[in-house]
């Protein structure tokens, strides 16, 4: 793994996501292989970072980022754990059929029962998406526990309803092996922010940079909720003041409007 990360890294990548195929079957012994190869990477990380060479790994970098957020109390309970599907995404398979997200389409594509309806018959009822896009925690956990009485609830961001549909056919079911690699990655994150959190260009690093990166998918989530709840005056509103809008640009021929 700790290869494979460093093969596209030193071939000019500027950064490198990964994310665990939770589908399939783990076992103890791969499971803690993957942890070890991940502990030798957070070393990696930070020796690169102390000696000013890029080494972003946007999967960590991210979970740096919400975790400063939550300390300055910007990250609200609910906010934990985002999901646009249905809110603000909506996905087309080849058929046709609108979906939730992207991946409501591989893992529904033999029973389709997520299906939001066709581009034949036009965008699906504003509440089906609200629905889809809204998030009650309190119906989140595994079959032992609920995620509100877990002690990781703080730490996780691992929610995606299109994977618990995948692994439990519920939304709001999550998988034991989710929670695991959850688990890894806050392991993994507290371990660089304990190798590097008292150097202060890692402090404005956060701050500057990452904080920039991925804040703004806060305020994204909080947008499409916000639009959801629009009524149809409202929504024209808008719409002809974007109009006016994009209009007075168009007439400024690139001079800056007033």
């Amino acid at each position: 793994f700790r290869h494979h990360v460093h093969w596209f890294l030193d071939r000019g990548f500027q950064q490198v996501y990964f994310a665990p195929v939770l589908e399939a079957e783990w076992s103890d012994e791969v499971l803690g292989a993957l942890e070890r190869e991940q502990a030798q990477l957070v070393e990696d990380y930070a020796t690169a970072f102390e000696a000013k060479r890029p080494f972003a790994i946007h999967t960590w970098d991210k979970a740096l980022a919400w975790r400063a957020l939550d300390r300055k109390g910007k990250l609200e309970r609910g906010q934990r754990m985002l999901c646009g599907a249905g809110a603000s995404t909506i996905a087309v398979d080849i058929y046709g059929d609108l979906y939730p997200c992207h991946r409501y389409v591989f893992y529904d594509k033999a029973d389709r029962d997520t299906a939001l309806g066709s581009v034949a018959q036009g965008l699906p009822d504003p509440a089906v998406l609200r629905d889809y896009g809204h998030i009650d925690r309190d119906q989140l956990g595994t079959a032992e526990v609920r995620c509100r009485d877990c002690p990781d609830e703080g730490h996780c961001y691992a929610y995606c309803p299109a994977l618990n549909y995948a692994l439990a056919r519920d939304r709001y079911r999550m998988d034991e092996r989710v929670c695991r690699f959850a688990r890894l990655e806050h392991r993994m994150v507290t371990q660089l922010e304990a190798r590097l959190g008292d150097d202060p260009r890692f402090q404005r690093f956060v701050e500057e940079r990452l904080l920039k990166i991925f804040a703004p998918g806060l305020a994204s989530a909080e947008l499409a909720a916000m639009l959801g709840e629009l009524d149809d005056a409202a929504v024209d509103r808008l719409a002809d003041r974007a109009a006016a809008i994009f209009d007075r640009l168009k007439g400024t021929r690139g001079e800056k409007p007033a």
